[in-house]
């Protein structure tokens, strides 16, 4: 895998990680609220996991935009 790809797999991953600890600090809140926002961060989660999943080297140029642009959000 190229330098590139392994930089963007790397960043995917660590937000993944922050993503599922934010999910869990929101399912402990029983606010309706908080269950809301963490049902639309689980929908971004699988979203992402759908692009990645047959691998960073097979990744086309519009997927990399995506995921560079939920990088940034």
């Amino acid at each position: 895998m190229d330098t590139r790809k392994q930089e963007l797999k790397d960043r995917v991953e660590a937000k993944v990680k922050r993503v599922q600890a934010r999910i869990l600090e929101l399912r402990a809140d029983s606010a309706g609220k908080s269950r809301e926002q963490a049902t639309r961060l689980e929908e971004e989660l699988t979203t992402v996991r759908s692009q990645v999943s047959e691998g960073y080297e097979n990744l086309k140029d519009q997927t990399v935009e995506k995921l560079n642009q939920w990088l940034k959000d």
